[in-house]
């Protein structure tokens, strides 16, 4: 019998990945990193994003899409898709089953951010229609992937108690989850934020900039009744 194929797993990200990045492209980077170091011989890892991928990524793939048909080709081609709740929420159709074949990838939600919290205080001076559309739309974002998880990602225990309780209003929870597994962490999972394995390299930082920029000699003047006279402070 010929041995079984290795899982295809897509990280998914809308951010740029390169040598600077945000939060959402540094979880994407450390969660296919860990996936490819801890799964090396059952599954290959693909990283994808919108924008070209300029990083090295060591036993990664990387895809970039720059279309919906590419983005479905490349869903396509997968066993399993890692992605935070908004990409998921923009392209509903991820998760679905093949037409063809019938089948259909599992579905990671990466929900370590609450966007509903952030947007409240972000446009919390903002007139009225507009604080109830963010909120709206940060709300679907939070909930509506949850529908269709096969597994769900957080970053705390505090975050896992939020995600579990709209997983119960939901009806996501019942008596056949609870025999499989009651202590429900196969199904929401805690992992950490996650940052690289090496420390940081340092580099000509704030302080030292500031440091550099007290030490540059400045002139002054003064003016008084014998004149003006100029000189250097430091």
């Amino acid at each position: 019998m010929a041995p079984a194929r290795p899982s295809r797993v897509l990280v998914l990200t809308t951010d740029t990945v390169g040598s600077a990045m945000a939060g959402p492209a540094i979880r994407a980077v450390e969660l296919a990193t860990q996936i490819s170091r801890q799964l090396a011989s059952e599954a290959t890892v693909t990283l994808g994003s919108p924008h070209p991928i300029d990083r090295s990524l060591p036993g990664i793939a990387a895809s970039t899409y720059r279309t919906e048909g590419e983005l479905r080709r490349l869903v396509a081609a997968t066993d399993v898709v890692v992605a935070m709740a908004g990409l998921l929420d923009e392209h509903r159709w991820i998760g679905d089953a093949d037409p063809a074949t019938g089948q259909r990838p599992a579905v990671v939600v990466d929900a370590y951010d609450p966007v509903l919290f952030e947007v409240l205080e972000l446009f919390a001076s903002d007139d009225r229609s507009t604080r109830v559309a963010t909120a709206a739309d940060a709300t679907s974002r939070m909930v509506e992937p949850l529908r269709r998880a096969d597994l769900v990602l957080v970053a705390s225990d505090r975050q896992r108690h939020l995600v579990l309780g709209m997983m119960a209003a939901l009806g996501r929870i019942g008596v056949d989850l609870y025999d499989l597994d009651p202590t429900l962490e196969r199904f929401v999972a805690v992992v950490p934020f996650g940052l690289p394995d090496q420390p940081p390299t340092p580099t000509a930082g704030i302080r030292s900039r500031a440091k550099t920029a007290r030490s540059i000699p400045t002139t002054s003047s003064s003016c008084g009744a014998a004149g003006c006279t100029s000189g250097s402070i430091r």
